[in-house]
């Protein structure tokens, strides 16, 4: 399956061609979710699922074993799909395998916290 989430503005967006909000079900570029967890949260994600994010600033995001073999992909240049929070991680890995973040930048804003954090995770992997 493929799934969008765009924020709540159009600048830059590449995928979506509507803003995002999480009471969309995901499944359209017209009727994205507005942030990643809501998809992982909404979703039992099988091996071969993508989501696709657009240009803009998102939340934190935990993806566990039920969702192994996902990508998660960001916007081609120069767009930017910013992952950030103020918590111990940004992206935590937990249990997963196969799993792949794709052109996102991530910024932690807690000076003792983690920007992807990688918890018995199998053969994952990061492409900027």
């Amino acid at each position: 399956m493929t799934y969008y989430v765009n924020d709540f503005d159009g600048t830059g967006d590449q995928y979506c061609t509507a803003l995002g909000n999480d009471s969309n079900d995901g499944l359209s570029p017209d009727a994205p979710k507005g942030s990643v967890q809501a998809v992982m949260d909404a979703y039992d994600l099988e091996p071969g699922d993508v989501i696709w994010v657009d240009s803009g600033v998102y939340g934190a995001v935990s993806v566990g074993a039920g969702d192994s073999g996902v990508r998660v992909v960001g916007p081609a240049a120069p767009g930017v799909a910013l992952v950030e929070a103020t918590a111990d991680y940004v992206v935590y890995l937990y249990q997963v395998t196969d799993v792949t973040l794709e052109r996102l930048a991530v910024r932690n804003r807690y000076a003792a916290g983690y920007g992807v954090y990688l918890n018995n995770c199998d053969r994952c992997g990061w492409r900027g």
